[in-house]
Protein backbone atom coordinates (compact mmCIF):
# COMPACT_ATOMS: atom_id res chain seq x y z
CA UNK A 1 0.00 0.00 0.00
CA UNK A 2 3.28 2.38 -0.05
CA UNK A 3 2.36 5.76 -1.99
CA UNK A 4 5.01 7.96 -1.10
CA UNK A 5 8.37 8.10 0.69
CA UNK A 6 10.53 10.31 1.46
CA UNK A 7 14.33 9.17 1.20
CA UNK A 8 17.49 9.61 3.59
CA UNK A 9 21.07 8.93 3.04
CA UNK A 10 22.31 6.26 2.58
CA UNK A 11 19.71 5.20 0.42
CA UNK A 12 19.30 8.16 -1.92
CA UNK A 13 21.34 6.07 -4.52
CA UNK A 14 19.58 3.42 -4.11
CA UNK A 15 15.89 5.15 -4.24
CA UNK A 16 17.27 6.47 -7.41
CA UNK A 17 18.81 2.84 -9.37
CA UNK A 18 15.45 0.87 -8.53
CA UNK A 19 13.26 3.62 -10.09
CA UNK A 20 12.08 2.89 -13.28
CA UNK A 21 10.78 6.60 -13.88
CA UNK A 22 13.13 9.39 -12.75
CA UNK A 23 12.81 13.19 -13.06
CA UNK A 24 15.20 15.40 -14.70
CA UNK A 25 16.70 16.37 -11.19
CA UNK A 26 17.22 12.62 -10.02
CA UNK A 27 18.63 11.65 -13.27
CA UNK A 28 20.81 14.62 -13.07
CA UNK A 29 22.36 13.63 -9.57
CA UNK A 30 21.36 9.77 -10.07
CA UNK A 31 20.15 10.45 -6.22
CA UNK A 32 16.59 10.82 -4.97
CA UNK A 33 15.28 11.36 -2.05
CA UNK A 34 11.06 11.25 -2.85
CA UNK A 35 9.45 8.36 -4.38
CA UNK A 36 6.24 7.97 -5.89
CA UNK A 37 4.85 4.38 -6.46
CA UNK A 38 1.74 4.05 -8.84
CA UNK A 39 1.49 0.06 -9.60
CA UNK A 40 4.19 -1.12 -11.56
CA UNK A 41 5.99 2.74 -11.88
CA UNK A 42 8.52 4.20 -9.14
CA UNK A 43 8.94 7.36 -10.31
CA UNK A 44 11.80 9.25 -8.35
CA UNK A 45 12.64 13.04 -7.45
CA UNK A 46 15.21 14.85 -6.04
CA UNK A 47 14.35 18.00 -3.91
CA UNK A 48 17.86 18.42 -2.68
CA UNK A 49 19.29 20.93 -5.17
CA UNK A 50 16.17 23.04 -4.46
CA UNK A 51 16.93 22.96 -0.95
CA UNK A 52 20.76 23.38 -0.99
CA UNK A 53 20.14 26.72 -3.26
CA UNK A 54 17.58 27.97 -0.82
CA UNK A 55 20.01 27.39 2.04
CA UNK A 56 22.92 28.74 0.11
CA UNK A 57 20.93 32.54 -0.68
CA UNK A 58 23.23 34.44 1.36
CA UNK A 59 26.56 33.26 -0.13
CA UNK A 60 27.78 35.86 -2.64
CA UNK A 61 30.43 34.78 -5.15
CA UNK A 62 33.11 36.40 -4.05
CA UNK A 63 33.21 34.53 -0.59
CA UNK A 64 35.18 31.22 0.34
CA UNK A 65 33.50 28.20 0.94
CA UNK A 66 34.88 25.10 2.50
CA UNK A 67 32.69 21.94 2.49
CA UNK A 68 32.79 19.96 5.68
CA UNK A 69 31.92 15.98 4.97
CA UNK A 70 29.14 15.63 2.60
CA UNK A 71 29.64 11.93 1.45
CA UNK A 72 26.36 11.08 -1.01
CA UNK A 73 25.54 15.04 -1.30
CA UNK A 74 28.87 16.29 -2.52
CA UNK A 75 27.96 15.96 -6.63
CA UNK A 76 24.99 18.72 -5.95
CA UNK A 77 26.58 20.66 -3.63
CA UNK A 78 29.34 21.20 -6.44
CA UNK A 79 26.86 21.99 -8.88
CA UNK A 80 25.91 24.90 -6.38
CA UNK A 81 29.39 26.15 -5.09
CA UNK A 82 31.85 24.57 -7.92
CA UNK A 83 34.56 26.85 -6.18
CA UNK A 84 34.24 24.99 -2.69
CA UNK A 85 37.29 23.46 -0.93
CA UNK A 86 35.88 19.79 0.11
CA UNK A 87 37.23 18.93 2.81
CA UNK A 88 37.08 14.95 4.62
CA UNK A 89 35.52 15.38 7.71
CA UNK A 90 36.73 11.82 8.90
CA UNK A 91 40.78 13.10 8.35
CA UNK A 92 40.38 16.60 8.42
CA UNK A 93 42.00 17.08 4.70
CA UNK A 94 40.97 18.14 1.38
CA UNK A 95 39.56 16.05 -0.81
CA UNK A 96 41.70 17.28 -3.85
CA UNK A 97 44.87 16.98 -3.19
CA UNK A 98 45.92 19.30 -5.71
CA UNK A 99 44.30 22.28 -3.16
CA UNK A 100 45.20 24.11 -0.84
CA UNK A 101 43.85 25.12 1.70
CA UNK A 102 43.18 28.49 2.73
CA UNK A 103 43.50 29.98 6.21
CA UNK A 104 40.12 31.59 6.61
CA UNK A 105 36.77 30.63 5.10
CA UNK A 106 33.92 32.98 4.85
CA UNK A 107 31.69 30.09 5.36
CA UNK A 108 31.88 26.51 6.06
CA UNK A 109 28.96 24.21 5.01
CA UNK A 110 28.83 21.38 7.76
CA UNK A 111 27.24 18.07 5.91
CA UNK A 112 28.75 15.79 8.43
CA UNK A 113 27.03 13.19 10.75
CA UNK A 114 27.59 13.18 14.22
CA UNK A 115 29.47 10.05 14.43
CA UNK A 116 33.13 9.11 16.63
CA UNK A 117 34.75 9.58 13.18
CA UNK A 118 33.58 12.71 12.68
CA UNK A 119 36.27 15.12 13.31
CA UNK A 120 36.20 19.22 13.97
CA UNK A 121 38.09 21.10 11.34
CA UNK A 122 41.38 22.52 13.15
CA UNK A 123 41.92 25.25 14.75
CA UNK A 124 44.42 26.66 12.18
CA UNK A 125 41.28 27.06 9.67
CA UNK A 126 39.23 30.43 10.35
CA UNK A 127 35.53 29.71 10.23
CA UNK A 128 33.54 33.32 9.95
CA UNK A 129 30.02 31.38 9.86
CA UNK A 130 28.81 28.04 9.41
CA UNK A 131 25.99 26.86 7.24
CA UNK A 132 24.44 23.39 8.37
CA UNK A 133 22.75 21.12 6.20
CA UNK A 134 21.52 19.09 9.82
CA UNK A 135 18.54 20.93 11.85
CA UNK A 136 18.72 19.10 14.80
CA UNK A 137 19.22 20.19 18.13
CA UNK A 138 22.85 17.85 18.32
CA UNK A 139 24.55 18.91 15.52
CA UNK A 140 27.85 18.60 15.37
CA UNK A 141 27.77 22.00 12.69
CA UNK A 142 25.98 23.60 15.99
CA UNK A 143 28.47 22.40 18.43
CA UNK A 144 31.11 23.73 16.23
CA UNK A 145 30.03 26.90 15.83
CA UNK A 146 28.72 27.37 19.49
CA UNK A 147 32.92 26.83 20.20
CA UNK A 148 33.74 29.29 17.91
CA UNK A 149 31.09 32.25 18.77
CA UNK A 150 30.81 32.30 15.25
CA UNK A 151 27.66 32.80 13.41
CA UNK A 152 25.44 29.49 12.78
CA UNK A 153 22.49 28.79 9.96
CA UNK A 154 20.37 25.67 10.55
CA UNK A 155 19.58 23.45 7.78
CA UNK A 156 15.18 23.72 8.77
CA UNK A 157 14.83 26.09 5.75
CA UNK A 158 16.21 23.70 3.55
CA UNK A 159 14.44 20.79 4.73
CA UNK A 160 11.41 22.65 4.75
CA UNK A 161 11.76 23.73 0.98
CA UNK A 162 12.13 19.91 0.33
CA UNK A 163 9.30 18.53 2.06
CA UNK A 164 7.21 21.39 0.10
CA UNK A 165 8.70 20.35 -3.19
CA UNK A 166 7.90 16.66 -2.55
CA UNK A 167 4.47 17.55 -1.60
CA UNK A 168 4.10 19.07 -4.96
CA UNK A 169 5.86 15.66 -6.95
CA UNK A 170 3.33 13.88 -4.76
CA UNK A 171 0.07 16.00 -5.87
CA UNK A 172 1.40 15.96 -9.67
CA UNK A 173 -1.53 14.58 -11.56
CA UNK A 174 0.00 14.88 -14.80
CA UNK A 175 2.01 11.95 -13.65
CA UNK A 176 -0.51 10.01 -12.03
Amino acid sequence: GLKYAAVTSPLKETAWSISNKNTPASAELKSANTLYVNGAELFSHNTDLDGFKELTLMIKPTDKIAIWGGGGTLDMMKRVLPEAHLFSSQTGQLRNTSQIALAEYDYLIWAAPRSELTQFPSDDLRINAVIDLNYRENSMGLEFAASRKIDYTSGLNMFKLQAEKQRVFWSDSERK
